[in-house]
């Protein structure tokens, strides 16, 4: 995307680029895959199940991207990693209930997978993998 005058305009179309007051690239591929991990305490012993879940974003516009960056909301993974909502299931499931937690994770982000909008970005909800409860030592909250 070049700023050219206050527009927005991408490198596809013969411009002048030597006016442009500002460059910024945008990833464009469609269904790219964004990752976020939590590690989500049983709520029958001090173990936590490791989660994995898997995002696909698509630009749908790449103006309203550019845009977003310049109000903060410029980076998509971070924005998916710092989502709260799976902490609410802290607690839930017992130790050797993946598959009941992956069946809750899966229900509560499937509406809405991004825990608030992308300017621009179309987030979709892929996979939520969830592993085999480990110890900890720490008490997390």
């Amino acid at each position: 995307m070049h700023e050219i005058d206050g527009e927005h305009r991408t490198g596809a179309v013969a411009i002048d680029t030597t006016r442009a007051t500002a460059v910024t690239l945008v990833d464009v591929r469609s269904h790219v895959q964004l990752f976020a991990t939590w590690h989500l305490r049983t709520s029958d012993s001090a173990a936590r199940f490791p989660v994995r879940v898997t995002y696909h974003c698509t630009v749908v516009d790449p103006v309203a991207v550019v845009r977003g960056r310049r109000t903060g909301v410029w980076d998509p993974s971070r924005v998916l990693v710092q989502d709260l909502r799976p902490h609410r299931l802290h607690a839930e499931h017992p130790e050797g209930d993946e598959r009941g937690l992956r069946r809750s994770l899966s229900a509560l982000l499937s509406p809405t997978p991004a825990p608030r909008a992308l300017p621009g970005i179309r987030v979709e909800l892929g996979h939520v993998d969830v592993g085999r409860a480990w110890p900890n030592d720490i008490d997390e909250a």
